[in-house]
């Protein structure tokens, strides 16, 4: 019984020594267990690497901001178009002295259309009243004569309208149609109304020629505007069918010559087509009316 309780007693201290002894040695053990944890750090890290090159990704978009740039240069182009506007007053000021030549101002129209307008108004300024327009009804090569027609005493003229005998106090020798075929140019014929389209004078020569022309003289005194604002010439050979041989959009000159081919005739109708443009007082008149024949 002694012995084994000495044998336990040994037994315990034996124990109890190892340990106390080996218990250094079991904490390092448990100690690097702990550790592998710490290789998750590792890992965790790892991680943090990669959200860093995701923010260099990032920054790459940032270079995008240089088309911006490029849309900015693009407004230069505006400028330019300062530059144009700049031209079109050049050609503006062109136009307006070509315009002072009248005539070779609307040659201006073939080059910037909104300059050719302007210069057309500029050509109105200096010319102020313009030249009046003619019909150049004369003929250099006319042949007729009033001497190849029928006797001037034989002819017999009417008129529309035809003004009453004596109208305001006027003699006849100023008003009714025979005294503009009587070879006296102090006497004429007046409408006695205000010019109007469908006004005329007309001859009947009693006898059938080659009609090639007429002078409608209203040179004399005042009567100068008494002129047709725009006529034609009509001939017939019954008096009632007429064929137009001539025509004028212009103003008649005081004296003016109409030449036309030659057609045969009895009678010769001279016809205003226009309203008046001096006056509402502005009369018909003819102070002396020929015929010309071949």
């Amino acid at each position: 019984m002694r012995n084994t309780l000495i044998a336990m007693s040994c037994l315990v201290i034996a124990t109890t020594f190892a340990c106390t002894a080996s218990a250094p040695r079991r904490v390092v053990p448990n100690t690097g267990g702990a550790g592998t944890t710490g290789a998750a750090g590792n890992q965790s890290g790892a991680a943090g690497d990669q959200s860093g090159a995701a923010g260099d990704q990032s920054g790459a978009a940032g270079t995008t901001g240089a088309a911006g740039d490029q849309s900015g240069a693009a407004g230069t182009t505006g400028a330019a178009g300062d530059q144009s506007g700049a031209a079109g007053m050049d050609a503006g000021t062109v136009a307006d002295a070509t315009g002072a030549a009248g005539t070779t101002g609307a040659g201006g129209d073939m080059g910037t259309a909104g300059a050719g307008a302007a210069g057309t108004t500029g050509a109105a300024g200096a010319g102020g009243t313009p030249a009046p327009m003619v019909c150049m009804n004369s003929s250099a090569t006319a042949t007729g004569m009033e001497a190849n027609c029928p006797a001037k005493t034989g002819w017999m003229a009417t008129a529309m309208p035809t003004p009453a005998s004596g109208l305001d106090g006027i003699s006849n020798t100023l008003l009714q149609p025979k005294y503009a075929i009587d070879g006296n140019t102090a006497t004429r014929y007046s409408s006695g109304a205000t010019m109007a389209p469908g006004f005329y004078f007309q001859v009947d020569m009693g006898a059938a020629k080659m009609v090639s022309g007429i002078t409608v003289d209203t040179s004399e005194g005042a009567d100068v505007t008494d002129v047709a604002q725009a006529y034609e010439v009509d001939l017939s050979t019954d008096g009632t069918n007429f064929t137009k041989v001539a025509s004028c959009m212009y103003p008649a000159a005081p004296m003016e010559v109409v030449d036309f081919t030659p057609t045969m005739a009895r009678y010769v109708r001279y016809m205003n087509t226009a309203a008046s443009a001096t006056g509402a007082t502005s009369w018909m008149s003819i102070h002396e009316f020929d015929i010309l024949c071949n």
